[in-house]
């Protein structure tokens, strides 16, 4: 299962503007996430609860689009 959870666009005042669109998967049970090596440096899996509270303990960086879709 692939769910659309919603588009961010960054401000007009940012000198660069991105539109991202963000989905959710289901994984079949039984099955785990992996991170995929390339892009990142670093990645990690949390609950969207687990995540915030590392955010609000200042463990974690939250980029604001992604911090607000975890808030929803």
């Amino acid at each position: 299962h692939l769910g659309f959870l919603g588009e961010r666009t960054t401000p007009p005042f940012a000198l660069v503007r991105y539109k991202t669109r963000f989905f959710e998967a289901e994984l079949p049970f039984g099955q785990e996430p992996r991170i995929a090596s390339g892009e990142l440096t670093e990645g990690r899996f949390f609950a969207p609860a687990a995540a915030l509270a590392s955010w609000t303990r200042g463990e974690l960086w939250i980029v604001p689009p992604v911090l607000s879709l975890l808030e929803a």
